[in-house]
């Protein structure tokens, strides 16, 4: 990212990022782990004293998702339905998929709204998860947890419709899921929540839930409403087979694959060898 058009072009995705998200620099310099002094210059064209690997962490925030070629999906747009309504009756939600599914690239679209934050669990600790949350709704702070919880449920009670998404959530342990029961009883009457994950973080709550896991019931019970993502169908893979260039007397080669991680890598591997 040194050529000038390629520093103009993270320069516009940076103030394009902000105005959708409703953010300020400040805020999103947080959020990336950067000094606002940084954005500034980046916005400003005084652009000497960045270097590159500057410009490459804040593009991989800023960047547009590639989704636009996928927004006709079945699960695309089922996803993006529940998030608004999430938001309309401040819901908590499961949505669950085998790998490859979608999951992540449709909550990566959704998180492009204002007041949407996107959380990926990488088996963090709940002081780290909440660390990063904090960074999300705007501010920097570490204490106890109890307090750093308390403070997310602050920041998530004034804002207008927030919707907190967390991916990966079939890797939440017993601990973790019970502080999101805190952080959901104080923010059930402002904030939605979208738990997204694979097919077993159901199966594994309900049967934990059977064997009388404290807290668990608890937990299970709050979440309102469930939905599976389902494989894509003949038209969807015709329409990103051609969006990808695929001839459309090959198309049919692609029918096998009905996850669209599946298909987006065969579809990369034909590219890669016709190129």
């Amino acid at each position: 990212m040194t050529k000038l058009q390629e520093k103009t072009q993270i320069k516009e995705a940076i103030e394009e990022y902000c105005r959708i998200k409703g953010i300020s620099r400040n805020e999103l310099a947080l959020q990336i782990g950067v000094s606002s002094a940084t954005l500034s210059n980046m916005c400003n064209d005084k652009w000497n004293s960045i270097d590159d690997k500057m410009w490459k962490k804040v593009w991989h925030f800023v960047r547009p998702e590639s989704t636009h070629k996928i927004f006709h999906t079945h699960n695309l747009k089922t996803a993006m339905g529940m998030a608004e309504k999430a938001r309309k009756h401040k819901l908590m939600l499961g949505l669950i998929g085998d790998t490859g599914m979608g999951k992540t690239v449709a909550l990566k679209a959704i998180a492009r709204n204002e007041n949407t934050f996107y959380l990926y669990f990488d088996n963090q600790r709940p002081k780290q998860f909440f660390y990063q949350l904090g960074k999300l709704l705007g501010y920097d702070f570490e204490g106890s947890l109890y307090d750093m919880i308390g403070r997310a449920c602050d920041a998530l009670n004034v804002l207008e419709e927030p919707l907190l998404m967390i991916d990966e959530a079939g890797k939440l342990n017993d601990v973790m899921l019970m502080h999101l029961h805190v952080l959901r009883d104080r923010t059930m009457h402002n904030c939605a929540i979208m738990l997204a994950g694979m097919p077993y973080f159901k199966l594994n709550l309900e049967n934990k839930a059977k064997k009388q896991k404290i807290g668990i019931s608890e937990f299970y019970r709050r979440i309102n409403i469930w939905h599976e993502l389902e494989a894509l169908n003949r038209s969807e893979i015709d329409f990103i087979c051609e969006q990808n260039g695929i001839p459309k007397s090959e198309t049919k080669d692609f029918y096998q694959h009905k996850r669209f991680g599946d298909l987006s890598n065969a579809i990369l591997l034909y590219n890669t060898i016709n190129e």
